[in-house]
C-alpha cells in the first residue's frame, strides 16, 4: 500500500502543465529499478481517485500521464523523461528510497537438554522465572553460557549454525539430529526504531512422520540472546528432553546488504 506522502506526490507531478521535456538518469544503489517503478505505478493508482491516470506499460518501463520512466536492470538504472520539475522529483523520491537494508546477523543453537523433575531448559541457563531468557550481548557471555550448561552434565549443543538476512527477512536453519528426525527454525527478525529486535520463530520438529511446530516472538536488545523452548519428547529409556533454541540477534554495524539466508 504506497503512503500518503508517494500519493500527494504523484497527483502533484500529473497536475504540472506541459513544460519544457527533459531526460536524464538515475542509478539506484540498493533498491531494484523494477520495485522502483512498481511503488511508483501503485501510487499512480491509488491517486487515480483523485485524478485521471493515463498509464503505459511497455517491456523496458512504463509511462504515466506523458511522465516515462524507463529501467535497465542489468545496470540498475532508471531514465526519467518528463518536464525538469518531475525529474527533479522522482530523483529526489528515488534518493529517499534507495537506501540498504538493516542487516541482521543470527546465530541459532539448537540444544538438547535433559529435563529432570521439576526443571526445565530455562532452569539450566535462565533463572526459573518463567519466559524466554534474555542474555546480554557482552563479548563472551554467550560462550559463558554455553559452558555452564554444558558443565551440568545435562546440556549438549546439537547444532551451532550462523546466517545473515535484511530486517524483516527469513532466514532458515535445519538440522538433522538422527534418521528420520530434523529440526527446522525459521527465523525472522524485525529491527524496530530502538534498534531493538523483535524475533519471529517457527520451530518445525519431525519425528517418525510425526510433525510439530512451536511459534515463538520476543523482542531482544541488540546483540543479546534469548534461550526459546523447544520440542519436549522422551529417549528409549523414558527420560524426557527438550530441543531447545538458543537464539542471537546483532544488528550488522556496516550495513553490508546481504541475501536472503538458508542454512
Amino acid at each position: 500500500m504506497p503512503s500518503k506522502g508517494l500519493i500527494t506526490l504523484v497527483l502533484s507531478l500529473f497536475s504540472i502543465g506541459s513544460l519544457e521535456a527533459g531526460t536524464e538518469t538515475v542509478e539506484l544503489r540498493h533498491l531494484p529499478v523494477s520495485k522502483f517503478v512498481e511503488q511508483w505505478v501503485h501510487a499512480a493508482e491509488a491517486a487515480g481517485a483523485e485524478g485521471s491516470v493515463q498509464k503505459v506499460r511497455t517491456s523496458s518501463g512504463v509511462t504515466l500521464n506523458g511522465i516515462k520512466l524507463q529501467i535497465d536492470e542489468r545496470k540498475n538504472t532508471l531514465t526519467i523523461h518528463g518536464d525538469e520539475k518531475s525529474i527533479q522529483e522522482i530523483k529526489d523520491l528515488a534518493k529517499a528510497l534507495d537506501f540498504a537494508p538493516v542487516v541482521v546477523q543470527l546465530k541459532c543453537i539448537r540444544l538438547r537438554v535433559d529435563l529432570k523433575a521439576g526443571k526445565n531448559a530455562f532452569d539450566l541457563l535462565g533463572e526459573g522465572k518463567g519466559g524466554s531468557p534474555v542474555f546480554p550481548a557482552e563479548e563472551m557471555a554467550l560462550e559463558t553460557l554455553l559452558q555452564k550448561g554444558k558443565a551440568s552434565g545435562r546440556m549438549e549443543i546439537v547444532s551451532n549454525l550462523d546466517a545473515v538476512c535484511a530486517s524483516n527477512e527469513e532466514a532458515t536453519f535445519t538440522t538433522s539430529r538422527q534418521a528420520g528426525e530434523t529440526s527446522q527454525a525459521i527465523v525472522i527478525p524485525l529491527v524496530n526504531s530502538k534498534g531493538e529486535i523483535t524475533v519471529s520463530v517457527a520451530d518445525t520438529n519431525e519425528k517418525g512422520g510425526a510433525t510439530t511446530m512451536l511459534n515463538s516472538k520476543i523482542t531482544i536488545p541488540d546483540g543479546a540472546a534469548a534461550l526459546i523452548g523447544g520440542l519436549i519428547e522422551k529417549d528409549s529409556a523414558g527420560n524426557s528432553m527438550e530441543f531447545a533454541l538458543l537464539l542471537q540477534a546483532g544488528i550488522l554495524k556496516d550495513g553490508a546488504e546481504a541475501p536472503k539466508a538458508t542454512r
